[in-house]
């Protein structure tokens, strides 16, 4: 089949936090954010009749530019996260605080789809991050490493990253520092990425539908 190569390119962001605990909601905060941005150029698949299907070409997919930072909080780092991700205050000491780095980081995700593992986790301590220093996030899709390893993998019993990362044959070790996560969650991605394209579900709109959703509105 005769496919076209399309100048557009889809962006994604995966993104991962380091956090004082497990829930914003008694009052956790983020301590530290990774991302990394990920191009995938379109390419034309003709499809039933005079349809056309814009896939993504994954083989060209690259890497870009990459955003990480500690996090200043006046808050105490719980045992169980300081035993997780190893930060501790001293770290933090001349990190900026959240409300500084996030209009950074708003500006570093635009137009784009962010990944995350476990991604409503990371999602709903960023926004609980921007409530507090009083911005938004604009609508936004993201898509959910797990779910999508849930659906094209249904075999495991288990979809940790740790051991996602294992079965597919990724020799890296999780450090559970955010930049490292993200670099693991991103080789996750590309891996799971490469099963999809063989199974012909490599368009934006089935990950979506895969594993996908959107703040702001339901897909």
């Amino acid at each position: 089949m005769k496919t076209h190569t399309s100048k557009e390119t889809c962006r994604f962001v995966v993104f991962d936090v380091e956090t004082t605990g497990l829930s914003p909601g008694y009052g956790d905060r983020i301590i530290e954010i990774g991302a990394l941005q990920v191009n995938i150029p379109l390419v034309i698949v003709p499809g039933s009749g005079s349809s056309r299907i814009r896939a993504l070409d994954i083989r060209r997919l690259t890497k870009g530019k990459s955003f990480s930072s500690l996090v200043k909080v006046d808050e105490d780092i719980s045992y169980g996260a300081f035993l997780v991700n190893r930060i501790t205050p001293a770290m933090l000491q001349t990190a900026p605080r959240a409300e500084k780095i996030l209009p950074e980081f708003l500006k570093f995700i635009a137009g784009s789809c962010l990944i995350g593992h476990n991604v409503r986790f990371d999602l709903g301590f960023l926004l609980h991050e921007l409530s507090l220093a009083g911005l938004t996030l604009p609508e936004v899709h993201f898509m959910d490493t797990v779910r999508l390893a849930r659906r094209l993998l249904p075999e495991l019993r288990r979809y940790s990253l740790a051991s996602l990362i294992y079965f597919l044959g990724i020799d890296r070790i999780q450090e559970h520092r955010a930049m490292s996560d993200v670099e693991l969650t991103y080789l996750v991605f590309r891996s799971l990425l490469a099963i999809a394209d063989r199974r012909d579900l490599c368009t934006h709109s089935d990950l979506l539908q895969l594993c996908g959703g959107r703040h702001g509105r339901k897909v």
